[in-house]
């Protein structure tokens, strides 16, 4: 009879219902620790930097300066950054925006903007970034004397990501500036045009195994 049970065996009826169970729970565990196909066709990543010279490394290249001064300078944390300064609150003819011919230009979609910026010692200064010097995308950065890595998730459709100072006669330091498509911020890197040498790849290569 398959109903009969010996010491260390079990019945069918028992076989099956412990299968089941276990069946149960191996479905659990992948539910658990894999993504699922709905969830990685939600996931919008970008992973990859649309700006150039985003560390500044030369100089304003691919930058456009208007009206503010601007210099680079050297920092012991984060490398080349742009120094900042501006005599006006900033406006259209206050800021700075990667250029739009040989840079960078919304095509239109979501788009995650991350930064690092601070001021100097003893001061506050407002940053602000936009699209194009508009109304799209408007945030404002309360910045420190200190590093921070500041984000913003926006709709993007024309012209470039533009930054400009809440304030007249204060500073901002500003680097490692990074557009990528989607709405997930990831680590800083360089444009994937400007990785040209082996250690770029490995430096690229240690920043994705930390994600």
């Amino acid at each position: 009879s398959t109903e009969y049970l010996e010491d260390n065996y079990y019945t069918k009826t028992q076989a099956e219902a412990a299968i089941e169970v276990s069946a149960s729970n191996i479905r659990l565990g992948v539910s658990e620790t894999y993504a699922t196909k709905k969830s990685l066709e939600d996931l919008e990543i970008g992973a990859s930097n649309l700006i150039l010279n985003s560390n500044f490394a030369n100089s304003t290249d691919k930058w456009v300066i208007s009206g503010v001064t601007a210099s680079v300078d050297m920092d012991e944390t984060h490398g080349s950054c742009l120094v900042i300064t501006s005599s006006a609150i900033g406006s259209s003819t206050q800021r700075i925006y990667p250029s739009t011919t040989d840079n960078f230009i919304h095509t239109g979609g979501t788009y995650s903007l991350s930064f690092y910026a601070k001021t100097d010692a003893g001061s506050t200064a407002t940053l602000q970034s936009n699209v194009a010097g508009g109304t799209t995308g408007v945030k404002n950065y309360d910045l420190t004397s200190s590093w921070q890595r500041f984000t913003n998730t926006y709709e993007g459709n024309s012209g470039s990501i533009t930054f400009w100072l809440n304030e007249a006669g204060v500073t901002a330091y500003i680097t490692k500036v990074q557009v990528e498509r989607g709405d997930k911020v990831t680590d800083w890197s360089l444009a994937p045009s400007e990785i040209s040498t082996v250690k770029d790849l490995d430096n690229l290569k240690d920043s994705v195994s930390d994600i």
